[in-house]
């Protein structure tokens, strides 16, 4: 809770110095069109503090941006639900069975990953007429890390194929499942490595799980009480219907 008074503070401070700022560029401006009667230096001082804002602007919105996805996250982790039975999870073979009936095609199988996608209409606003791309990455036991070089490699592959056939994406959910036979602290640390960023531009959720094979369960940080989106809330459902 302390994490989010901070964020919330830090936002607020944020925001009312953005515009204290634009009230004093537009004193500067009043002051300087009363004031100088040389037109030549008025307009000077307009175009300067006009420059000065626009930068101000898309400033001040990537920061307002940042805070809010970190808020997101907070959140999610101060209303952090239980892990979940597996039914599919505990056999790989099984969970490829699962995930073909459901759509997903297969482009990647190596040593470290096997990577299946689904692309599909936005379901959630039916009005969007973009795409939504579902990756689901299985982390073969050999591979240490949740995060690969070559998973952005391949989705970045789908993205290019996909705007090769007009096909725009702009909501992208990503679920990296792992298995493990001892949920250590460096186990349950990696699993927290969650994403969810939206913005004017699309929305991008990953989320990390680690199949714990000894209690049968799928371990995830992710909140059934408190949702950023309707977006997130169909990440969500989508893991627990293969889970």
């Amino acid at each position: 809770m302390n994490e989010i008074k901070r964020i919330n503070r830090k936002f607020l401070f944020t925001l009312i110095s953005f515009v204290f700022i634009v009230l004093a560029a537009a004193a500067i401006m009043v002051v300087s069109g009363i004031f100088i009667e040389n037109n030549d230096i008025t307009y000077a001082i307009y175009f300067a503090v006009l420059m000065a804002l626009m930068f101000l602007v898309a400033t001040y919105k990537n920061t307002l941006e940042r805070m809010t996805n970190t808020s997101y996250i907070i959140k999610i982790r101060s209303n952090q639900s239980a892990p979940l039975q597996m039914n599919h999870l505990k056999n790989f073979d099984q969970m490829t069975s699962v995930l073909h009936r459901k759509g997903y095609s297969r482009l990647t199988y190596d040593n470290n990953h096997t990577l299946f996608y689904r692309l599909s209409k936005d379901s959630v606003k039916r009005m969007n007429r973009r795409f939504m791309l579902e990756v689901v990455v299985l982390i073969h036991k050999e591979t240490d890390s949740f995060f690969l070089d070559v998973v952005d490699e391949d989705i970045h592959k789908i993205q290019q194929q996909q705007l090769a056939e007009h096909h725009k994406i702009d909501r992208m959910f990503i679920t990296q499942i792992k298995q493990f036979n001892e949920m250590n602290d460096e186990a349950k640390e990696s699993i927290k490595e969650i994403v969810f960023v939206k913005s004017n531009i699309g929305i991008v959720s990953v989320i990390n799980i680690g199949c714990h094979i000894p209690s049968n369960l799928a371990v995830m940080l992710y909140s059934d009480t408190y949702s950023p989106s309707l977006y997130y809330k169909y990440h969500i459902e989508q893991i627990k219907s293969f889970i």
